[in-house]
């Protein structure tokens, strides 16, 4: 593997021979099984360019040579990315799905083995299918073969120990949760302050959300909340955080991103959701700030301020996105 690797080459590593074994129980591989849904990269490569979408693309572009849907400039994105890693492509895809680093060969062969089943899945349910879902479907058909003993695996210590914090999802949304949230938030200032990079925090909410649960029915709410999730998930990078912050209120944590940047993002979900057929009209409002240009504080000043800029939008009407500048303080 290149040294780019997110893990240090002096940690204990999957089919590491001369390292201590562990043997995994059934909620330690489910634990595992999770980490393909909060996929995360601490490495400044070109995965900070690509959403989930693009991802599971590149995917299907690199090992079947499958170019449907896939844009010129999108060409351009995956042909960087395999020049820039062509060496040891296949673990560091693995690597990005697992946050473990398994070597080259034994990452292709097990990765064109997913794709099998990802065909195989897609003509028996006769529907297009996610590459993670192919993925954790072969995962789960092929655990014994995994872990079995006369071909021992193990996880480094500190990964199979956080890998039991990563069921963090929000159920109904399946975007993070506050917990999630909390900790992934302290991470970035760390991040931040370590490496000299900016980042920002977006605060979002439904206009009006409690009317339109009285109106229509908690039920039909669900499902405006379910649908603005999927425009976010949809909407963001691989390195990026969206999370439920709480009620009908979101919360976007955006690595290395400026609140120009941000504001681009944050503007096309709110016109991505003023554009859904829900029973009537929805939009959402949202505020932006950026760490350190608006503060260089790490309690909670970052997220007081996203939320005044969402204030401030509230009050201007609505179904507007406001990047928080100093005057909005004596607002």
């Amino acid at each position: 593997m290149s040294g780019s690797s997110s893990i240090d080459s002096g940690k204990k590593h999957l089919l590491g021979p001369t390292c201590e074994r562990q043997r995994l129980t059934f909620n330690d591989k489910l634990s595992f099984f999770f980490t393909l849904f909060n996929l995360h990269s601490d490495d400044n490569t070109l995965l900070y360019l690509m959403n989930i979408s693009e991802y599971n693309k590149f995917i299907l572009f690199y090992i079947s040579g499958k170019t449907e849907g896939v844009t010129e400039e999108e060409k351009e994105k995956f042909g960087q990315f395999i020049n820039d890693n062509r060496s040891y492509i296949y673990s560091k895809l693995f690597f990005e799905y697992t946050q473990i680093e398994i070597d080259d060969n034994h990452a292709r062969l097990f990765l064109k083995n997913v794709l099998k089943n990802l065909k195989k899945l897609e003509e028996a349910l006769k529907s297009t299918i996610d590459f993670r879902v192919a993925f954790l479907d072969y995962l789960i058909r092929n655990i014994s073969k995994i872990t079995q003993a006369s071909e021992p695996r193990i996880i480094e210590d500190k990964i199979f120990k956080n890998l039991n914090q990563l069921i963090v999802r929000d159920e109904l949304t399946g975007l993070y949760n506050f917990r999630h949230y909390e900790n992934e938030l302290e991470k970035e200032f760390a991040r931040a302050i370590r490496h000299n990079h900016t980042f920002s925090l977006v605060v979002m909410d439904i206009d009006d959300f409690k009317l339109y649960n009285d109106s229509y029915g908690h039920i039909e709410g669900n499902i405006v909340l379910k649908q603005i999730a999927s425009i976010i998930l949809d909407s963001v990078r691989i390195s990026d955080i969206p999370c439920r912050y709480g009620g009908e209120e979101f919360a976007l944590i955006l690595p290395q991103t400026s609140k120009d940047g941000a504001f681009i993002l944050t503007e096309k979900i709110r016109e991505a959701v003023a554009g859904e057929s829900f029973i009537t009209k929805v939009s959402i409002s949202g505020g932006i700030s950026e760490f350190p240009l608006d503060t260089d504080n790490t309690d909670r000043t970052l997220f007081t301020y996203a939320d005044k800029a969402l204030y401030y939008s509230k009050e201007k009407g609505k179904n507007l996105i406001t990047k928080f500048t100093k005057d909005l303080l004596s607002f």
